[in-house]
């Protein structure tokens, strides 16, 4: 049996012990939202949209827009997914002048669109952008619950 030779006084051997093995890291990743080299994880979709429908008298029904989730108050569509890590939400102006604070907390994830719109995208890929995203989805909701005769925009 061949024994290695002991590494020199000025190397680490911190690092030379037991390494953890990939998969306990990507598990840990895994509990905050994330994959290794492969985004954020559908799971926070998933709890995103268990959150939605949580409130009171909301539906989900496939998007007039695309063919994926939507989430309905009535028969108002108010917000969609794109993708397992980016929502539209309709958020009236009035709402986005009234809680600007609000959206420019999380302006690295908030993108608006070109021209005036009540729509805006948010982006989310950690638990605690799960959270802003629901906060924001919530006043949506109550935006549109107390505004049923919006204009129609996209």
């Amino acid at each position: 049996m061949v024994v290695p030779p002991e590494p020199p006084p000025h190397v680490n051997t911190f690092f030379l012990g037991p390494r953890p093995v990939i998969s306990d890291i990507m598990c840990k990743m895994e509990r905050n939202g994330l994959q290794l080299n492969r985004g954020p994880s559908p799971r926070l979709a998933s709890l995103l949209e268990s959150k939605i429908l949580a409130l009171d008298g909301v539906n989900k029904k496939k998007s007039r827009w695309m063919d994926r989730t939507a989430f309905y108050i009535n028969r108002r569509e108010f917000a969609h997914f794109h993708s397992s890590r980016e929502i539209d939400v309709r958020l009236t102006r009035r709402y986005q002048d009234e809680y600007s604070g609000l959206i420019k907390e999380g302006k690295k994830r908030v993108k608006f669109r070109e021209h005036p719109s009540h729509w805006i995208s948010i982006e989310f890929t950690t638990t605690s952008d799960v959270d802003y995203v629901f906060t924001i989805v919530s006043l949506a909701l109550r935006a549109n619950r107390m505004n049923p005769i919006l204009r129609r925009t996209a």
